[in-house]
């Protein structure tokens, strides 16, 4: 089932505005975890297969306008991956895509592995990290066309799990290897890999302090700078709350040297650990050198907080992804039943951030258990963002049976997914307001038979075009505007095939609303 949302900007208002396509599709396969531009259109990469049970990587191109051109399967090895293939990083370099994932056989023994594909979808090279007892491979930096340093979380049937890091070539030769340890009832498990100039890594890890019945007490981000032998410089713990889960790090190196670390705060740290109404999305400003910490600052005054937000949107915060782009800072991950996007200056200024969820879905008809995860972004050369993920929705009434689908999502360069949503910034008005216009809009009859009815009102509303598209996201039916006045009109439907529709009215301000009608 593939739903998809289509919105082009009419007019340029902007330099890098102009054109700039909008649209959100579900797309073949389970799980999306990273998204790149081609010449093209665009390529994903995820997993052809319910987590825990894939063993397939599959790569999906897309047009501009994201409509699929085609659709690639790798079947991974099922000698070692019996029960599950699960990848936890893409590199798109040049010519070729590296991806580090963890195959886990029946018997429960996990082994890294790196695949390594051309441009052209082949696979060329695979290189196995493994470890005696088991290691789960999270993340891979290219240092040369033929080495690499990895990170992985080594399961030594001893001590608990811990990190440990090497530089290995693509025929497997280890020039060095450290571990990292966190003491006893501590695992310490990498997250992501930061070059420095000087040849050295910053190396951002998360640890998790267990209770005695071995429940997670406590959750803290790591820092540790290293040589470019992966010998340890110093190690950090940012953020001076200890009393709070300090989770799903991420550090980017700013324009003046320094670091900037973000992290989020979903739960308190007890052994019985309970969601917190001060949940949020936390930064620290950290001097490279020394590793002190600069200020730290928090996004609470701009994001909805824990349980005083009535869907309890920030109890749920996960980021995915940080990256420096060329005026800011941008973030990307979950707020719970939603997709996330957030912007800030270097200095985490805040600047916006944007919630995504299928267009044309009421919450209503989502399901009891909804979750939106952006698992992976990259800029795109008209100045806006292309983002990967996953929705999973427990059975309701747009999707009876349930859903767990990948998805990819072109936004604008102010993260907009409708144009204009942007005005909402600096008007100081709820962004709701500004999707769809003020007042009701009405489509009737629902069921419909020969034609539908379309009633705004607020008449000031012109209504510019109507779209209709079936659930696979091709378009049945446009309607120019001269059969509407005053915000109102009539759509014939005669000759759709019975089923369920999106119909998609676009205003000559340039503002869009969708609704589902049921065609019989």
């Amino acid at each position: 089932m593939r739903l998809t949302a289509i919105i082009i900007l009419l007019s340029c208002t902007g330099m890098n505005i102009c054109a700039q396509e909008r649209f959100f599709n579900f797309i073949d396969g389970f799980r999306n975890t990273s998204i790149l531009e081609t010449d093209t259109g665009f390529l994903s990469v995820g997993l052809n297969g319910i987590l825990f049970q894939g063993n397939s990587i599959q790569f999906v191109s897309m047009d501009m306008m994201g409509a699929i051109v085609s659709s690639v399967n790798y079947e991974v090895d099922t000698v070692y991956s019996t029960e599950y293939t699960r990848t936890t990083d893409v590199v798109f370099e040049g010519t070729r895509i590296l991806i580090a994932g963890t195959t886990v056989s029946n018997t429960n023994y996990f082994r890294g592995q790196v695949w390594e594909f051309s441009t052209n979808l082949t696979l060329s090279h695979m290189l196995t990290i493994e470890r005696s007892n088991g290691n789960w491979l999270k993340s891979i930096l290219p240092i040369s066309d033929t080495v690499m340093v990895a990170g992985q979380f080594i399961f030594d049937g001893v001590s608990q799990p811990y990190a440990s890091y090497l530089a290995v070539s693509d025929s497997g030769t280890v020039f060095w290897e450290v571990d990292f340890f966190c003491g006893s009832n501590c695992r310490l498990e990498p997250h992501h890999i930061l070059p420095l100039s000087d040849g050295g890594y910053i190396f951002t890890l998360q640890e998790e302090h267990l209770c005695p019945t071995l429940a997670i007490e406590d959750i803290r981000s790591t820092l540790i700078r290293t040589d470019g032998q992966g010998n340890e410089l110093w190690r950090i713990w940012p953020g001076t709350d200890i009393s709070m889960y300090r989770q799903g790090p991420w550090t980017v190196q700013t324009s003046d040297g320094d670091l900037l670390f973000a992290y989020t705060d979903v739960m308190s740290a007890e052994c019985l650990p309970q969601f917190t109404d001060t949940a949020t999305v936390r930064f620290v400003k950290i001097d490279l050198e020394t590793g002190e910490t600069i200020w730290e600052k928090d996004l609470m005054d701009k994001l909805p907080n824990g349980n005083t937000d009535p869907q309890g949107w920030g109890q749920n915060y996960q980021l995915t992804q940080m990256e420096a782009v060329d005026d800011g800072i941008l973030l990307v991950g979950t707020g719970g039943i939603e997709g996330l996007s957030i912007k800030v200056t270097e200095d985490a200024e805040y600047i916006w951030h944007r919630w995504y969820h299928p267009p044309g879905i009421t919450w209503e008809e989502h399901g009891t258990d909804v979750e939106m995860q952006i698992l992976g972004m990259s800029p795109t050369s008209d100045g806006g963002f292309i983002m990967a993920g996953e929705y999973q929705a427990s059975p309701g009434n747009f999707f009876p049976n349930g859903i767990q689908s990948a998805f990819a999502l072109k936004v604008d360069e102010f993260g907009c997914l409708e144009p204009d949503c942007q005005l909402a910034d600096t008007l100081g008005t709820g962004i709701n307001d500004l999707l769809s216009p003020k007042g009701e809009i009405k489509i009737y009859p629902n069921p419909a038979t020969n034609f539908l009815s379309i009633e705004v009102s607020d008449k000031g509303y012109e209504i510019e075009e109507v779209r209709i598209t079936d659930m696979l996201g091709r378009t049945m039916r446009m309607q120019a505007p001269l059969l509407f006045k005053e915000g109102s009109g009539v759509v014939d439907i005669q000759s759709l095939p019975n089923g369920i529709y999106i119909l998609t009215v676009q205003f000559k301000d340039g503002r869009t609303t969708s609704h589902k009608f049921v065609k019989e």
